[in-house]
């Protein structure tokens, strides 16, 4: 999303916010992917306005890692659930606000849980040697995640269990 000053209502789909070079994917229902080789094939604004046309994409998914011939990639921190944010802290010997930077957050609508942003200069692109990274929280099935190449996190759309995604204010 190029422009942060405008907030998504949970559940509202915007494709003037996205940045037309973002790889992109289509997302079902349940928050899935359903484009078969989604990870190899990113589709473009143009292209998920033509899926959502036909009533299939629930949600947009943007895919992490490289994009394409730019000099930056995308990554994306997962916090799934409350008692991340000690074990980020924890990790990271600093407080919350500090070890993640003010950045793009996707949130649910679920407590504890929101998808936040990240642009890696390509220099830094050398220190991902696995495509995801996985830390298990206090509680159980509370996790963080890091997702770099052939994953996506939601950017906007609907959401199973909740009115939708939307923008951290």
């Amino acid at each position: 999303m190029t422009k942060q000053t405008q907030a998504l209502k949970p559940g509202e789909i915007k494709l003037d916010l996205i940045s037309k070079e973002w790889p992109l994917t289509p997302l079902g229902a349940n928050k899935d992917p359903y484009i078969i080789g989604w990870q190899n094939k990113p589709c473009s604004v143009h292209e998920i306005e033509a899926e959502i046309l036909t009533g299939q994409c629930k949600a947009i998914g943007l895919l992490s890692g490289p994009v394409f011939n730019l000099p930056y990639g995308l990554v994306w921190v997962d916090v799934d659930g409350p008692s991340v944010y000690n074990l980020i802290e924890g990790l990271a010997d600093g407080e919350i606000d500090k070890v993640l930077p003010k950045t793009l957050t996707i949130l649910s609508g679920k407590i504890g849980r929101e998808r936040k942003l990240y642009r890696l200069d390509r220099e830094k692109h050398k220190h991902f040697v696995r495509n995801k990274y996985t830390w298990h929280a206090e509680t159980e099935k509370e996790k963080l995640e890091i997702l770099w190449k052939k994953h996506q996190g939601v950017l906007m759309g609907l959401h199973p269990d909740t009115e939708g995604y939307y923008t951290a204010q």
